[in-house]
């Protein structure tokens, strides 16, 4: 199934996975996230319950970590934290003056525009993403969450022609965005 969004974890009778994007430890089961094993945003039984979301914790706590980026499809979307709140975190302005550095190079490869601001205030609240626990739990900075094209009609399963397009104007983006920090 091309649109699983969770891992394939045994849960609850006939019902598997868990939303690996809805069980970080920051804020986790605040919103926009379910507690049925069956749902497509369950969050889990605890807050980073999933050997995923172990996995990453234990390879970054303890680490000096300016910028942590996640991708994902679709939408051309730069989020910046928060998930779990429309209340813009401190460092709103230098998270945004950074993100649009990025989204300008990708804009300056093929004309695409990816929209900025928090994923709370421009789509919906969504608790227990990792990019908020980066930020939350760790301090990372510079925590985002990229969504990447296209902005509709195929959504999540992009034509394989544009897979090389995403991947050049990205990597465009991101050496941008790296300089600028």
């Amino acid at each position: 199934d091309r649109m699983w969004r969770k891992n394939r974890k045994p849960v609850s009778g006939t019902c598997v996975g868990v939303d690996l994007n809805r069980n970080f430890g920051h804020q986790w089961n605040t919103g926009g996230s379910s507690a049925s094993a069956c749902a497509d945003t369950f969050h889990g039984g605890s807050r980073m319950s999933e050997n995923e979301a172990k996995a990453l914790e234990k390879y970054m706590t303890g680490k000096s970590w300016t910028t942590y980026l996640t991708f994902h499809s679709y939408g051309q979307w730069w989020f910046t934290n928060w998930g779990y709140t429309t209340v813009d975190p401190p460092n709103y302005a230098l998270l945004k003056q950074k993100a649009q550095i990025g989204a300008n190079a990708i804009q300056s490869v093929n004309g695409r525009r990816y929209t900025l601001g928090s994923s709370a205030q421009l789509l919906y609240i969504a608790s227990g993403g990792s990019e908020d626990w980066t930020a939350g739990s760790l301090g990372i900075f510079y925590s985002y969450c990229l969504e990447l094209p296209p902005t509709g009609g195929t959504g999540f399963i992009a034509p394989t022609s544009e897979i090389k397009r995403t991947g050049a104007e990205t990597f465009v983006g991101m050496v941008a965005y790296f300089k600028a920090i």
